[in-house]
């Protein structure tokens, strides 16, 4: 199964409760990705489906996809 990892880190002016909040609101993460079409929650912050749609001229791209998060790290203070 295809898998990949990604790790960045930036400071932004917000507390990290607040980042914490708004990055494990699935439905609000996705609604800033114009190709998702839908998503649903299987396990909170483990398991995801969704729904990937675009298209290109006369094609209509619809592609099913399963999302398992490997770990989530919940901050702590001073992370």
């Amino acid at each position: 199964m295809p898998s990949d990892q990604f790790e960045r880190s930036l400071r932004v002016g917000r507390s990290p409760e607040e980042c914490w909040q708004v990055l494990t609101d699935v439905q609000r993460v996705a609604d800033w990705v114009t190709v998702i079409g839908s998503v649903e929650e299987i396990e909170p912050l483990s398991k995801y489906q969704a729904v990937l749609s675009d298209s290109f001229g006369p094609f209509n791209l619809n592609a099913d996809v399963k999302v398992d998060v490997a770990a989530v790290g919940v901050p702590e203070d001073g992370d």
